[in-house]
């Protein structure tokens, strides 16, 4: 089976049909993709920012370090 998509009277795409297997496997691959660069290096700035605010920055800290061990960075 393949993807199949839903049209309005208009022939604008409204909406789309994925078989689940597919879908499975997509979400698996999402799951599995490493953070973008831009977005690490984002996180790291606002983690920095947060520093100077010794209890809000903890929390993000903590955050940051969970997400870290979970990357295997």
């Amino acid at each position: 089976m393949s993807i199949q998509y839903i049209s309005d009277q208009d022939g604008k795409t409204t909406g789309v049909i994925v078989p689940i297997d597919e879908w499975n496997e997509l979400i698996s691959e999402l799951e599995n993709s490493p953070i973008p660069t831009w977005q690490w290096e984002k996180i790291m700035e606002s983690k920095k920012l947060m520093d100077k605010n010794s209890q809000l920055g903890t929390e993000i800290g903590l955050a940051i370090s969970e997400v870290e061990k979970e990357l295997n960075l």
